[in-house]
């Protein structure tokens, strides 16, 4: 007995009331992810994640960045450029110029998510096999949850709980600690980013790695400011900024512009070093993209692989996915009126559908204006520095 009053004590006077209300508030996230799960996951919903997890399983199994997907466009692609490389073949002689008969290279999925996801599959040691008799992966003697999306929802749901922290500690750096629980709790309950943890999509991932930019970004804009890490510290930081812009376009290509703005805040904020800055962060940008930029132009020709006519994708050249079922596409005849016509279609569907669903969440509205006041005191701050 003293020992259990000497334990409620601890916790309702002394220092342990604080672990035991974050104990209990990790027991809430934990009831709620399985709650979520066991309502919410139907396996993966989409082409591109399914794509993603059969490029990382090929690459756990030591096949190589290879796919089963094989599209027609990489086909052309992979065939055109063997003939540019390759001397003409010998008579009699019948060359696998599309890479077919093996494991054909993918062309479409930048790197980083599927290296990630082949590590997680070679760790776990998973089953591969569809079961219809174990519980929870199976139902009524029917096929119900496949074991490994599933895993890879987990594992995602993984990165959100971090981006979450790394939010809360953003925000407690920025503001205060009742800001830091209130935008980490408002991002935690926000239902849209629960859906995409379970999608088997890349877009955890790059949330985090979005949120290691901004943190970049705060450290060197703090540094410019009030230098506190040497003549170096300032440097090292635009560094890894730009190494985390590539490492974000490595996961999604379309990331990978921010290079731009990123510069720009540089040039603007970098202090008296500014020019040297934004030339260090170029360079760490180009320095961890290059070699995967090589990689795909000896096998196809192309810097992204197919990735490099996404821009043609969808418009009126080549309408749905006309473009990736091409063997012989045409690129002779484009013009710039298709592509006004898709940036109209896609900003008109973003006005009319995109933003009221996202405005029709609240939470998610509360996230956006908090990141809209953090960024308006930065900016603030660093106006004042100048004046």
């Amino acid at each position: 007995m003293p020992f259990l009053q000497e334990l409620l004590h601890k916790i309702e006077v002394g220092g342990g009331k604080r672990y035991f209300r974050i104990s209990f508030a990790l027991l809430v996230v934990v009831v709620g992810v399985g709650l979520y799960n066991l309502r919410a996951y139907r396996n993966m919903g989409t082409q591109e994640a399914m794509d993603a997890a059969q490029l990382a399983r090929n690459i756990a199994q030591g096949k190589g960045y290879s796919t089963l997907f094989i599209r027609p466009l990489s086909i052309y692609l992979v065939k055109k450029r063997y003939r540019e490389r390759e001397s003409v073949p010998a008579v009699g002689s019948f060359p696998d110029l599309a890479q077919l008969r093996g494991m054909h290279p993918d062309l479409a999925n930048p790197p980083v998510y599927p290296m990630v996801l082949a590590g997680l599959l070679k760790v776990l040691h998973l089953d591969y096999a569809i079961t219809t008799s174990k519980p929870f992966w199976s139902s009524g003697g029917r096929f119900w949850r496949y074991k490994p999306d599933f895993m890879i929802a987990l594992f995602n749901q993984l990165l959100f709980l971090v981006a979450v922290t790394v939010v809360f500690f953003l925000a407690r750096r920025l503001f205060d600690a009742k800001v830091a629980w209130l935008g980490s709790g408002l991002m935690l309950g926000t239902e849209l980013f629960w859906r995409f943890s379970v999608s088997g999509l890349s877009t955890m991932l790059l949330l985090l790695v979005f949120l290691g930019l901004v943190w970049c970004v705060v450290l060197l804009e703090e540094e410019a400011r009030e230098p506190k890490r040497g003549p170096w510290g300032i440097l090292i930081l635009a560094a890894l900024s730009g190494a985390v812009v590539s490492l974000g376009g490595l996961t999604r290509y379309s990331f990978g512009w921010l290079i731009i703005p990123l510069l720009v805040f540089q040039i603007l904020f970098g202090g008296r070093r500014r020019v040297v800055v934004a030339m260090i962060t170029l360079a760490a940008f180009i320095a961890v993209m290059a070699p995967w930029v090589a990689r795909n132009y000896y096998v196809s020709g192309k810097p992204f692989g197919t990735a490099t006519y996404a821009v043609l994708e969808t418009t009126i050249l080549y309408p749905e996915n006309r473009l990736e079922r091409s063997l012989e596409p045409d690129f002779s005849r484009i013009y710039v009126m298709a592509f006004w016509l898709k940036l109209n279609t896609n900003l008109r569907q973003i006005l009319t559908s995109e933003l009221p669903r996202l405005g029709g969440s609240w939470i998610t509205g509360f996230f956006l204006v908090g990141l809209l006041i953090g960024f308006r005191k930065l900016a603030l701050t660093r106006l004042r520095y100048f004046l």
